[in-house]
Formats: structure tokens, sequence, C-alpha cells
């Protein structure tokens, strides 16, 4: 939670972004991005990806973090399912890597037009280990970043 409340203080100081050569409509300026629904049993991915979410936001500088009533659009996720199903075998078909899958729910909706800016799924995964289960955190960071690229790519980059 304290890392939503930097991220926005810090984001509270940046200007509007242009992105892969494109802009966002013009009269959005802001977002407001609360924590994330879990319909899940994984404790603490919810808290996980909405932070991973705002820090890209503020770090890529593409549009002034606000609260919900100030915010010019809103972007609300839901996570849906966590997977993890064997990745790859060894010659004697024994698992050696298990691929996690983290699914979201996303809807990118402009406060400004009442409209849905963007609303689909979008999922992210990593790899880890089948022989150390403990490393299965690495594959969640790792599923988090390519699910926060894919936030990025399919909520901005069309515009």
């Amino acid at each position: 939670m304290s890392a939503i409340i930097a991220a926005s203080t810090v984001a509270m100081g940046c200007g509007p972004y242009s992105f892969s050569g494109s802009s966002i409509p013009s009269h959005i300026k802001s977002v407001a991005i609360p924590i994330f629904e879990n319909e899940t049993a994984e404790f603490g991915i919810k808290e996980k990806v909405t932070d991973a979410l705002l820090e890209n936001f503020v770090s890529e500088n593409i549009l002034n973090i606000s609260d919900n009533q100030n915010a010019d659009s809103i972007i609300r996720g839901t996570i849906t399912r966590i997977t993890d199903v064997p990745f790859t075998f060894d010659e004697n078909e024994i698992v050696q890597e298990y691929r996690v899958t983290i699914y979201l729910k996303l809807v990118w909706h402009d406060q400004v037009k009442n409209n849905d800016l963007f609303d689909g799924n979008i999922n992210g995964w990593g790899v880890y280990p089948a022989d150390s289960p403990e490393e299965r955190n690495e594959g969640i960071e790792k599923a988090i970043e390519r699910l926060i690229t894919e936030i990025t790519n399919q909520t901005l980059s069309g515009w």
C-alpha cells in the first residue's frame, strides 16, 4: 500500500506522455488505478500487480496519477485466475519447469466521455524450476512483468 501512496505522490508532477508514436486521447491527462480485485486464493497478488502497474505509469511518465473522483480515466482490474502447468520436460518426460500464468480482466474507462477505452482479458506468465517450488515467486514476478507490459501495450499503444 505504501508503494501506491509513494507512486501517487511522485506522479503528481508528471505530465502526459505520447506513447509509441501516437497519443492518448487529448482530453485524458490523468488516470486512477485503484487496487485490483482478486478472485484467486493467491495471497498478496492484487497488491503486487496494482503496485507494478502504478510504478510503470510513473516510471514511463504515461499519465498523471490521480484519485478516482478527479481522474480523467480509471483502470480497474480483476485477477480472475492463476494457473501452474508443466512447461518443459526431460527425455524421461519428467517435468523440469512449470509455467505460472496470471489472468486479468481489465477495463480502462474514460470518465470524461463515459465510455470504455479498453475492455478485455490480458495474461502474463513466468517459469520456475519443478525441483524448486520455493522459486515460484520468481515465476510470479516474471508473470507480473509480462502482464504489465501487455497492459501497457493493449491499453495505450492502440492510440
